[in-house]
């Protein structure tokens, strides 16, 4: 073994102990590197780079090394080992370097190991399965602090059918240690979001194992380089995505009309207004009714209203975050509020089974809409005229704005759970546990169409705002858009491992995001061909076992995405609607001409079907 001079290629020194198994890195300073010794008594040694004599050697758990890394401050060495099962026992080792001792052995691994990397501050360690998964570890005492992802059973080097030798992947941080990027061994990249613990995106393209990535220095372009024969450039920026972070999870979030601040709240007292260029809080809304159930903003964004679990409406100034009025008379809690689109009138939904309307300016209550069930969402028709609410007597009902009832929408078979008015205010589409969504005319409440087609019962319905489609979401784990002249059904959007929340358009139709609180993800999808484009959040294979409240709104251009998913952090997401909004984001980003890959990242259709799947 010997150093070799990078610029002429000449050996510079002769070790005295040679390196027999394993990689060798330098230390930061370059005056040292390390490297395996010996697989038999598991030493690591450390030698001088100038005259190639060994300084030290640091005996270490059973296993061998392959790879080595020194932490940033050089006074750490993380040895990686192939892992659990084709080599059992082996596990990775955190190593002090001044005294020559292992600082604790970095196991738990239920999968083949490979890779292990320091953050950039070396507070960090990531080891790392064959699966993508991988284990935080405090960098410098070599504490377990969480996992990120639930890890395979099971799983080993040898399924990516790659040569032994050239199964040799990597995890990077990125410049800021927010993200950690990890490969697995179907070739798809996992982004992780260290704070928060969870999975930030899922970047697929590569036909085959990636075997090196690494970020820029400056920024977060990502450089991956696969066994398919392909090296790509992903972009996995800060500017795509704004992160809202919160002390407890929030449960719910709402644009701003102008789309500038959003309002998030949920878990206690406290309502947070957001900047949504910068991510920065602005105001807080500290509720003395009890926790927040929901929150709107006024037409004119102006105001904020807010529902408690105490059982009242909160009217706040939207700039200063300063109560303005609040109006009492539920018994219990406010599940619901929603401004009439001039603004004058406030609807809330309550747990005590009744809907009430309230005047934004005075507080004083206009009317009370009385059911002997439960209701669901109230919603104002466009015109404001009409009040339409779900009832889990099996209908719906619709109200005149005086409190009055004017029509039952009687013809299901199980409780009504969601139901919508179309953006003319002409129809109303509803949807059933008895599994089918009906389509009714106004103002007569005659059924037009049944759409039949799930195998459970809905949790969802929506009009696109040019009334030609609904989109439904159903416990079948799917959700499925219809045409609404004749019924047809048009796609059907398949990819959620549980029951879905909720479906919604985008405001130009182009397409639907949806939410599972069961499988804890929101994904967007293209209406036109059903093809789902991203998973925007989530925590699929997350040990949590119960629902997470999850939600996903659109602001009113459509261009951003607002998503809670029962994390303590909210997420905008951008999203690029024409060729010339991807030309003029991407030519700061990227210089070059974007792959069609690199499209879809962006959420932009190809011409090339099925190429340069980026995100799943």
């Amino acid at each position: 073994s010997a150093i070799w001079d990078a610029k002429t290629g000449k050996q510079v020194v002769n070790l005295q102990q040679p390196v027999v198994w394993g990689y060798a890195a330098f230390s930061p300073d370059g005056k040292s590197f390390a490297a395996g010794i010996d697989p038999v008594s598991d030493k690591v040694g450390i030698w001088n780079s100038e005259d190639g004599k060994l300084i030290k050697t640091i005996g270490t758990s059973p296993g061998h090394s392959d790879d080595i890394e020194f932490s940033p401050d050089g006074n750490r060495i993380l040895v990686s080992s192939r892992g659990t099962l084709t080599y059992a026992p082996l596990t990775s080792h955190l190593l002090d370097v001044s005294r020559g001792t292992e600082i604790a052995p970095l196991g738990g691994h239920r999968s083949d190991t490979r890779s292990g990397t320091f953050s950039h501050d070396g507070r960090l360690v990531a080891t790392v399965s064959v699966d993508g998964t991988a284990r935080l570890w405090d960098g410098i005492t070599g504490r377990f602090i969480l996992s990120l992802g639930a890890e395979s059973s099971g799983l080993k080097y040898s399924d990516a059918n790659v040569a032994l030798a050239d199964q040799d992947t990597n995890a990077a941080f990125n410049p800021s240690d927010q993200f950690l990027a990890t490969a697995s061994v179907d070739g798809g990249i996992r982004i992780w979001d260290v704070e928060c613990g969870s999975l930030f995106a899922m970047i697929r393209g590569h036909e085959k194992l990636v075997e090196h990535l690494e970020f820029s220095p400056t920024d977060n372009l990502l450089l991956t380089a696969s066994h398919d024969g392909t090296a790509r450039l992903w972009d996995v920026d800060g500017v795509m995505t704004t992160t809202l972070r919160h002390q407890e999870p929030p449960t719910f979030v709402a644009f701003s009309p102008d789309g500038t601040h959003v309002v998030t709240g949920g878990q206690n007292r406290v309502g947070h207004i957001w900047n949504v260029a910068s991510g920065s809080e602005v105001a807080q809304l500290e509720s003395q009714g009890g926790q927040l159930q929901d929150a709107s903003y006024s037409p004119d964004g102006r105001y904020i209203a807010t529902g408690s679990r105490g059982g009242t409406i909160t009217m706040w100034d939207a700039d200063t975050g300063r109560q303005t009025n609040q109006m009492k008379g539920h018994t219990a809690a406010v599940i619901h509020v929603q401004f009439s689109p001039k603004g004058n009138t406030v609807i809330s939904t309550s747990a005590d089974g009744t809907a009430r309307l309230w005047n934004t300016s005075t507080g004083s209550q206009l009317a009370v809409l009385k059911s002997d069930g439960r209701m669901g969402k109230s919603l104002f028709s466009p015109d404001a005229q009409l009040v339409l609410t779900s009832v889990n007597d099996n209908t719906a009902r619709i109200w005149k704005a005086d409190g009055r009832e004017f029509i039952s929408l009687i013809g299901h078979e199980n409780r009504v759970t969601a139901a919508a008015f179309s953006s003319d205010g002409r129809l109303v589409v509803t949807g059933s546990l008895d599994g089918t969504a009906k389509i009714w005319s106004l103002p007569d409440g005659r059924p037009i169409l049944t759409l039949r087609g799930h195998a459970g019962p809905l949790t969802g319905v929506a009009f696109s705002q040019d009334k030609q489609f609904i989109v439904t979401a159903s416990r079948d784990q799917t959700a499925r858009i219809w045409r609404v002249k004749d019924g047809m059904e048009q796609v059907t959007l398949e990819g959620h491992d549980a029951a879905l929340s909720s479906a919604a358009f985008s405001p130009n139709g182009m397409y639907v995001v949806t939410t599972s609180a069961a499988d804890h993800t929101v994904r967007l999808w293209d209406t036109a061909s059903g093809r789902e484009i991203a998973e925007l959040t989530g925590k699929r294979g997350s040990s949590i076992g119960y629902p997470l409240p999850t939600s996903a709104v659109f602001d009113s251009d459509g261009t951003r995405i607002a998503i809670v998913s029962g994390e303590k952090h909210g997420r905008i997401i951008r999203v690029l609607l024409s060729p010339s909004d991807l030309i003029a984001y991407a030519g700061s980003v990227v210089p070059r001409s974007l792959t069609p890959c690199e499209r879809k990242r962006f959420f932009l259709p190809v011409d090339e079907e099925g190429t340069g799947n980026c995100m799943d």
